[in-house]
């Protein structure tokens, strides 16, 4: 089915695009941030100007939670999908060391490459196409802990900017 050098360059190959996938949900995140931020600077002047009344008030608020929720929300998805590209690295990273401390002999091509089931999982990043001792392998990585990681520290900042951007248009139009 394929040698041991296939396996080799087929997880580099599953590392590298996970890799890139990590990277590019984080900055998705962030640049829904950063449209609400400048969202809410658009408003700012805006909603001061507006008319004094219940009306438009009951409106504005909702308007500004219901972006706020939306925004949050796409963020978090963003966030737990970079975590998703972080444990199929981590685990091709481990799985690829595995198979280089290997001998020849051992090596069991069936282990390493998957191939559809189905003809509809031809066209998709899904489980059903990753090599079943990746996907085990990433259960692993997929169990969360208590701990804080590094890269929670950015998520933490998402939200602590989405929270602070919201209270202050709220505070903003009812409090000025």
């Amino acid at each position: 089915m394929g040698s041991k050098q296939e396996a080799i360059e087929y997880l580099l190959a599953i590392r590298e695009h996970y890799n890139d996938y990590h990277e590019h949900k984080e900055k998705s995140a962030w640049a829904a941030v950063v449209l609400y931020v400048l969202f809410a600077g658009t408003l700012l002047p805006i909603q001061l100007r507006g008319p004094d009344t219940v009306w438009y008030d009951a409106v504005y608020t909702v308007f500004i939670l219901v972006v706020a929720t939306v925004v949050f929300l796409y963020a978090r998805n963003q966030f737990d999908l970079k975590n998703e590209g972080r444990v199929y690295v981590a685990a091709s990273m481990q799985l690829l060391l595995d198979l280089m401390a290997m001998d020849e002999d051992e090596f069991d091509s069936t282990e390493f490459f998957q191939t559809p089931t189905e003809t509809g999982d031809a066209y998709y990043d899904s489980d059903e196409i990753l090599p079943r001792r990746l996907t085990e392998r990433a259960d692993t990585f997929r169990r969360t802990g208590t701990r804080f990681r590094p890269s929670d520290i950015s998520r933490f900042l998402c939200y602590v900017l989405v929270f602070i951007m919201t209270i202050g248009l709220l505070a903003a139009r009812f409090v000025l």
